[in-house]
């Protein structure tokens, strides 16, 4: 490339200069944007490899379809912390002539309810799992002692020794008329525990893949 320059002439290789160093600055500037606002390590770490590589390509590539969709998941964002002030709001108002409200507060906690959005309640009991033998336990008993619905939201599903008595502890609950709702992940999900789902919607349980990244305008 440097002898091709080097025979055009000193201002068409000033101009070409500048060029590839403008288009580097933008392969760098594009880079960081990639690790501010990639979803995952993996896009992040293959952008910034081909912005700063290969600038003149990579850069309108980021730009045209890397980006796409960034604004939307930023307007998403906002609308979610909205929502949830919101509902903070309401719930503090329905709670501040409620028994539930009746806790001594310190400044400490006071400022994780203020953190976190959510006010803490009495009446409540927390039970440190150290472990997934005792996670397991404590999820089927939990299971077994619904009497109006169900909700379970995992990423990884199987049709193995864990998979199994959790489909029937659900299946249970669905026979004797308990609302089951299951959202797993499309992706970390393997195929074959879709004979278990059929299963459980058998049941009468509602089952749906959160799989939005497949999608052509979920990229990275």
């Amino acid at each position: 490339m440097l002898n091709v320059l080097l025979s055009l002439g000193p201002d068409t290789n000033a101009w070409w200069l500048g060029f590839l160093l403008t288009a580097q600055v933008f392969g760098f500037v594009s880079a960081t944007q990639a690790v501010l606002e990639t979803r995952t390590s993996q896009g992040a770490i293959a952008w910034v490899i081909v912005l700063i590589s290969i600038p003149l390509i990579a850069v309108p590539a980021y730009w045209i379809f890397g980006r796409s969709h960034v604004n939307g998941y930023r307007k998403r964002r906002i609308r979610e912390q909205l929502e949830q002030r919101l509902g903070s709001k309401v719930l503090r108002s329905l709670l501040s002539d409620s028994r539930l409200r009746d806790v001594q507060l310190t400044a400490n906690l006071k400022t994780l309810e203020e953190i976190t959005g959510s006010p803490f309640t009495s009446a409540n009991q927390l039970d440190l799992l150290i472990d997934g033998e005792e996670t397991f336990k404590s999820m089927f008993a939990g299971i077994a002692l619904a009497k109006d619905h169900v909700l379970a939201s995992f990423y990884l599903m199987r049709h193995d020794e864990i998979g199994e008595p959790f489909k029937q502890a659900l299946i249970e609950r669905a026979l004797r008329g308990v609302k089951v709702c299951i959202m797993y992940d499309g992706i970390g999900t393997p195929g074959e525990a879709g004979r278990m789902f059929d299963e459980l919607r058998q049941a009468g349980a509602k089952v749906v893949a959160f799989d939005g990244s497949r999608h052509p305008g979920n990229r990275f």
